[in-house]
């Protein structure tokens, strides 16, 4: 049965155990993906790729119009 706890508690835990952010995400997103953990409050209900090299997402930014407004 998986684990409820929230983002903030899972990233403090991990944090104590491991030597770097980039594990802690590692982790994080094992965890997640795997099932073993589900989060609980603002995150709850996410999910999580792995991906190597670019992220997957691309932030959007509204295009300024002539008249100096955005579209």
């Amino acid at each position: 049965m998986p684990r409820d706890t929230t983002m903030l508690e899972l990233v403090s835990a991990l944090s104590a155990h491991v030597r770097s952010e980039d594990e802690v995400v590692a982790r994080v997103v094992a965890l997640v993906s795997s099932g073993a953990v589900r989060l609980c409050g603002i995150f709850k209900g996410t999910r999580f790729e792995a991906s190597i090299g670019e992220p997957s997402w691309r932030p959007v930014f509204a295009a300024a119009s002539p008249e100096g407004g955005a579209r």
